[in-house]
């Protein structure tokens, strides 16, 4: 009979003395590594309380400008300026809890936050830069008492905003390249 290596073994198989499926070899004197765990960092209960007094600030502003985001444009001003100060009051609450070692849910939620602000912010001032035209459509809204007057208002709102922007393709911004 021939010994083929490649037929299966007969008995059980024993691994190889000194390769990889012994134990590690250690060097004589050597010292071993090991990783001690660091000690979990203790929260300052004074900064945590900063912390929690700006984030409840912050979440307040947010609420602030939210709510004051649909009224009249003269008092839009007034979210503009919550979702700005929302916005400093928040990377503010996420430096000091940070530095307090606080983890957990708060800090992802803050820079949620801080995201979703830094959008109202951008949407409100759009709308601010848009302040003259949107004083026409709104006090024009504030007479129509029909359907159609209403619609009238808002397709003089588009083409201010056509003639603004020096464009045709406001209300379908794909028409170009759907032919329509």
């Amino acid at each position: 009979m021939e010994d083929n290596p490649f037929a299966a073994p007969k008995g059980p198989v024993q691994p190889p003395r000194g390769s990889h499926g012994g134990p590690p070899r250690q060097i004589p004197g050597a010292p071993t590594p090991q990783r001690t765990p660091r000690p979990p960092r203790e929260v300052d209960p004074e900064l945590a309380q900063l912390g929690r007094r700006r984030l409840l600030h912050f979440a307040s502003l947010m609420l602030l400008g939210l709510l004051s985001s649909n009224l009249p444009l003269p008092w839009q001003i007034i979210a503009t300026v919550a979702f700005l100060a929302a916005l400093v009051t928040g990377v503010r609450a996420l430096i000091t809890l940070w530095k307090a070692h606080v983890r957990g849910a708060a800090l992802p939620m803050i820079v949620m936050g801080l995201v979703l602000s830094g959008i109202l912010l951008a949407s409100s001032v759009t709308l601010l830069a848009l302040w003259p035209l949107q004083m026409e459509r709104q006090n024009c809204l504030h007479r129509a008492i029909t359907v159609s007057a209403q619609e009238q208002c808002e397709a003089e709102f588009e083409d201010g905003l056509k003639r603004l922007l020096n464009t045709d393709q406001i209300s379908n911004p794909f028409g170009r390249l759907f032919g329509t």
